[in-house]
């Protein structure tokens, strides 16, 4: 009986425990990235137009989001080193652009990195939420949460258009020195079709982001229903298929 564990014992590695600790926390930590992304989206994000917060503070709610993906949602050393990869250049453009705030180009080496390290993130949390098995509620969280995240990464290039051309948008306030808190806003009525008509692209290339924007927020809603409502249809199917067979 006592080498029957032995086994056991030398596999359980501390590769082998953070596999299981991850595997125990990947879905619940769908909905920890959903929370952050609800405070950024929907709290800091307009408090950035005010005093009460820094306008660096966005960036650094993005890199904590980033972390939860790496450390806890990313599958594979293949994800966790894309992952990453582009944390990193997210923190160097953060850091570029925080010690030498006057150039553009460190804003723009910082947004880019930024928009490269959502769409990572966005594809880390996909195959999570898309993955085979039960549709549970920290998946649907985390589809609502790859949502907000393509509705985020249209504000940071809104802020980008904005930047290249302070004329694209209308009926924005005084603030000047950063609109990226505006371009959220923006952003969530412009993915939601809501449109009020405060903020108007007039830009073609803001116009044409928009558009993009509106589109590609309808159709995510269309497919990832489709694809939960299969997904839970099949593992209903096959646990019914299990309790026939007597499995």
């Amino acid at each position: 009986m006592g080498f029957a564990s032995l086994p056991i014992e030398r596999a359980m590695t501390p590769q082998t425990r953070l596999r299981d600790w991850q595997d125990r926390l990947r879905e619940p930590s769908l909905s920890a990235v959903l929370g952050l992304q609800v405070l950024v989206m929907f709290v800091i994000g307009p408090l950035t137009g005010t005093s009460l917060t820094f306008p660096r503070i966005i960036p650094l709610f993005v890199i904590v989001i980033a972390l939860v993906s790496i450390f806890v949602v990313a599958q594979g050393s293949a994800a966790r080193r894309v992952t990453m990869a582009a944390f990193g250049a997210t923190v160097a453009g953060s850091a570029l652009r925080t010690f030498f705030p006057t150039p553009a180009t460190f804003l723009m080496v910082e947004s880019i990195a930024i928009l490269v390290f959502i769409a990572t993130v966005t594809v880390v949390i996909a195959r999570t939420v898309m993955g085979g098995g039960r549709v549970t509620l920290h998946r649907i969280q985390g589809a609502i949460a790859i949502y907000l995240n393509i509705a985020m990464a249209f504000a940071f290039i809104d802020n980008l258009i904005l930047r290249h051309w302070p004329a694209a948008y209308s009926n924005l306030g005084p603030r000047v020195d950063d609109r990226l808190g505006e371009m959220l806003y923006f952003s969530l009525t412009t993915i939601t079709t809501t449109g009020y008509g405060d903020i108007v692209p007039i830009h073609p290339v803001a116009r044409g982001m928009a558009n993009l924007e509106s589109v590609t927020g309808q159709l995510y809603i269309a497919i990832t229903i489709s694809i939960l409502v299969g997904r839970h249809v099949s593992h209903r199917r096959e646990v019914e298929e299990k309790s026939a067979t007597g499995d």
